[in-house]
């Protein structure tokens, strides 16, 4: 049902959800086309087949791209939150699990400033965050407004294949 709807609200019934929905309603068309867009290159990579993929970068069109990763989850202290200005990730965790952290960006502080060669910036460590675990078969979307940090392991160092769509702004 969430693949088909529209628009689902991160607002829990009685805690403005009904509020968060007419908001959407009444937001700008560009917007609702960037919902859309993001609809069409979710489909697009859960129909991939995923046995086959190799690893690196497929270019699908001028405004989404994915990247096909393989790696060995680590230590949270060897991972970064980062954020991204031009483009939203929709990443799809095909075979491993991992712990993903991630925090509103308006409450951070700039590690590193922009790179807009590859579209990141680095943030330093929240002193709040949320916390959620991708497994096999999850996948979330991530907004330049939220930073990320992935790759963390949850007790032992993990195989990883995941599929990173980029969606352009």
């Amino acid at each position: 049902v969430k693949i088909v709807s529209d628009y689902i609200s991160n607002k829990e019934a009685g805690k403005g959800a009904v509020r968060n929905i007419i908001e959407w309603l009444l937001k700008p068309e560009s917007e609702l086309l960037m919902h859309r867009k993001l609809n069409v290159a979710l489909l697009y990579l859960q129909k991939l087949n995923y046995e086959s993929l190799k690893e690196g970068e497929t270019e699908v069109d001028t405004d989404f791209y994915y990247i096909v990763q393989r790696y060995n989850t680590k230590d949270v202290s060897k991972c970064q939150f980062e954020s991204h200005k031009k483009y939203v990730d929709i990443q799809i965790m095909v075979e491993g699990s991992e712990i993903m952290d991630l925090a509103d960006i308006s409450r951070l502080y700039v590690k590193q400033s922009y790179n807009s060669e590859d579209d990141y910036i680095l943030w330093n460590e929240p002193e709040r965050f949320t916390r959620t675990t991708l497994r096999q078969g999850d996948y979330i979307v991530i907004y330049p407004e939220t930073a990320h940090r992935g790759a963390v392991k949850l007790q032992t160092n993990e195989k990883v294949l995941k599929i990173v769509g980029k969606v352009r702004i």
